[in-house]
C-alpha cells in the first residue's frame, strides 16, 4: 500500500511538475512566439527595407546600366564618327598627297620640258652660229680665191700698161735724140717697167698657185647639178600569148638640177630638185624588143627624203622582121619618192621609186633606180615592171632589170 501510495505520490508529483512545466512551456512559448513575432516583424520590416533598398539599388543599377548603355552607344557613335572622320581625313590626305605628287610630276615635267626646250634652243642657236661661221668661212675663202687672182691680174695689167707707156716714151725720145740724157733715163724707166711686168707675172703665177691650194670644205653642200652618160645591159622581156625580149644592151643619160637652202650643222639641206633619166635598149633575141623611155621628176626634199611627181614617156617596139609594125607609145604620171643617203658636189648615193600609172600607162607600172656616183664615176641600177599597153587591154606584161656605168660631171 505504501508503495502504491509512494508511486501514486510520485506520479502525482510528476504530473504536477509536468503541468507546471507545461504551463511554464506555454508561457515561454508564448513569450518566445511573441519575441519571434517581434523578431519576424523586424525581419519583415528589415526585409521590406532591404527589398526597397535592393529595388532602389536595382533601379539605380538599371539607371547606371542604361546610362552606361547610352554612354557605350554614344562612345560607339563617337568612335564610328571618329573612324569616319579619320577615313575621310585619310582619304583627303591621300587625295592631297596624290594631287601634290601630280603637281610635282607636272612641275618636274614642265621643268624638264623647259630645260629640254632651253637646251634645244641653245643647241639650235649654237648650231646656227656654227653654220653661220662655216658659211662665212667658205664665203671668205671663195672671195680670197677670186681676189688673189683678180688682184694679181689687175697688178699685171697695170704693170703692162706702165710698160707700154714706158716703151712708147722711150721710142719717142730715142727717135728724137738717141744719145741724149733723156734717152738714157727713158731706157732706165723701160727696164724698170719690164722688171715690174716680170714681177707681176710671177705674182700672178704665185696667186694662181695659192688659189689652187686653198681648200674649201663644201661637203655640207648638196650638188647643184650633174650630168652622166652611161652604157650597160640587162634583161627586158614581155610575156603573154607571144613572148618578146631577153638580154638587152643599151645606153642611158641622166642629169639633175638642185636648188638647195643652207645645210644644217648635220644632215642634208632642204630644197627642190629636177631630174631627168632617159635610156634606150634593145633585146638581142629572136623575138626583138626595143624600148626607149624617159622620166622627168620634180621633187621637194626634206633632208634626205624627197617626194614629188614624175612623168614618163615610153616607146615600145616589138616588130618582128617580115611582120607588120607592132609598137606603142605610152605616157604615165604619178608620185615619186627618193631617199638620198649622200649628196655633195663629188659624191651622190640615192634610191628612187616611181609609180606612173595615169594617162595611158599601165596601172601596175612601178619601177625604181639606184644612183651611185663619185667624181667622174657613175653607176645606175634599174628594175621594175614592163608592159606594152595600158591596163585592161590585150597587153603583155613583164619585167626589166639592168645596170649602167659611165662618166659623170657634177657641180
Amino acid at each position: 500500500q505504501v508503495e502504491r501510495e509512494r508511486l501514486a505520490q510520485e506520479a502525482s508529483r510528476r504530473l504536477t511538475e509536468e503541468a507546471a512545466l507545461a504551463k511554464l512551456s506555454a508561457e515561454e512559448r508564448a513569450k518566445r512566439e511573441k519575441e519571434a513575432a517581434v523578431d519576424a516583424q523586424r525581419l519583415a520590416e528589415a526585409a521590406a527595407k532591404a527589398r526597397q533598398e535592393a529595388q532602389a539599388a536595382l533601379e539605380q543599377e538599371a539607371q547606371r546600366a542604361q546610362a552606361a548603355k547610352q554612354a557605350v552607344a554614344q562612345a560607339t557613335k563617337e568612335r564610328e564618327e571618329a573612324a569616319k572622320r579619320y577615313e575621310e581625313e585619310q582619304a583627303q590626305a591621300q587625295k592631297a598627297e596624290e594631287e601634290a605628287q601630280r603637281m610635282r610630276a607636272v612641275a618636274e615635267r614642265e621643268a624638264q620640258e623647259r630645260k629640254a626646250k632651253s637646251e634645244a634652243e641653245a643647241r639650235a642657236a649654237e648650231d646656227a652660229k656654227l653654220v653661220q661661221q662655216r658659211e662665212l668661212k667658205k664665203a671668205a675663202l671663195r672671195k680670197r680665191k677670186v681676189s688673189l687672182v683678180e688682184d694679181a691680174q689687175a697688178k699685171l695689167a697695170g704693170a703692162q700698161a706702165a710698160h707700154e707707156a714706158a716703151t712708147r716714151s722711150f721710142q719717142r725720145i730715142a727717135e728724137a735724140n738717141p744719145t741724149g740724157q733723156q734717152a738714157a733715163e727713158a731706157k732706165v724707166e723701160l727696164d724698170a717697167a719690164t722688171r715690174a711686168v716680170a714681177a707681176a707675172q710671177q705674182e700672178l703665177v704665185d696667186a694662181k698657185h695659192e688659189s689652187d691650194t686653198l681648200v674649201i670644205d663644201d661637203s655640207d653642200e648638196r650638188a647643184k647639178g650633174s650630168i652622166a652618160v652611161q652604157v650597160g645591159a640587162g634583161w627586158h622581156s614581155l610575156y603573154g600569148t607571144a613572148s618578146s625580149g631577153g638580154f638587152s644592151p643599151g645606153a642611158q643619160v641622166s642629169g639633175h638640177l638642185g636648188f638647195w637652202g643652207t645645210a644644217p650643222l648635220k644632215g642634208l639641206a632642204n630644197g627642190f630638185e629636177l631630174r631627168l633619166l632617159a635610156r634606150g635598149w634593145a633585146a638581142v633575141a629572136a623575138s626583138p624588143l626595143f624600148n626607149v623611155e624617159g622620166l622627168i621628176s620634180a621633187r621637194y626634199f626634206v633632208g634626205p627624203f624627197g617626194f614629188g611627181v614624175a612623168g614618163e614617156a615610153r616607146f615600145v617596139d616589138w616588130t618582128t622582121v617580115g611582120q607588120p609594125v607592132a609598137n606603142a607609145f605610152l605616157f604615165g604620171v604619178g608620185p615619186t619618192l627618193s631617199l638620198t643617203v649622200v649628196d655633195d658636189p663629188r659624191t651622190r648615193v640615192a634610191f628612187n621609186a616611181h609609180y606612173v600609172p595615169f594617162i595611158s600607162s599601165d596601172w601596175g607600172r612601178v619601177w625604181g633606180d639606184v644612183e651611185v656616183s663619185h667624181k667622174l664615176f657613175s653607176l645606175s641600177v634599174v628594175g621594175g615592171r614592163s608592159s606594152d599597153g595600158p591596163w585592161g587591154t590585150a597587153q603583155r606584161a613583164g619585167f626589166f632589170v639592168g645596170a649602167f656605168i659611165g662618166l659623170r660631171h657634177g657641180w
